[in-house]
């Protein structure tokens, strides 16, 4: 397996970015979210087409696609934001999906490499969602976060 990554810029061309949505990216969220989203959630995927498109103009979405011979294999999906009670960058983690999990560790290594041009300091990383035995870097604490619904 040779695998290629391409760190998604923010989109130029409308076509371009239709094309992309459907040939790569929608096929491997989805995919993603039968695997592990729906399971947890119990919700079917319906993806946020505005939010999507809103964070990608604005350059908060990080998105990387792998390949492998020109196929679509894996995605990483993350926002990028400034906690509001302390100084630090964070890059969270909000889809690692790969067909296996080499790819998986494969896109962690890859992110952990982009982290000076990224400019982020941490790495959050939603565990609903991601597999995180194959993030190459020191742990240094984690949270639960709790949902709640009005019925």
């Amino acid at each position: 397996m040779a695998l290629k990554f391409n760190y998604v810029e923010r989109p130029k061309d409308v076509d371009a970015c239709i094309q992309l949505l459907d040939k790569a990216i929608l096929p491997l969220l989805t995919e993603n979210w039968k695997k592990y989203g729906a399971p947890y959630y119990g919700k079917p995927f319906l993806m946020n087409v505005g939010a999507f498109v809103t964070h990608w103009m604005e350059r908060g979405l990080v998105m990387v696609l792998a390949y492998d011979n020109d196929e679509p294999v894996g995605i990483l999906t993350g926002l990028r934001f400034t906690p509001m009670s302390f100084a630090t960058r964070v890059l969270q983690i909000d889809t690692c999906y790969g067909k296996t999990s080499e790819i998986e560790k494969a896109l962690y290594n890859y992110i952990k490499d982009l982290g000076p041009v990224l400019e982020y300091d941490e790495l959050w990383v939603t565990t609903d969602t991601c597999r995180i035995d194959a993030i190459p870097m020191k742990k240094i604490a984690s949270h639960e976060l709790v949902r709640f619904t009005r019925e």
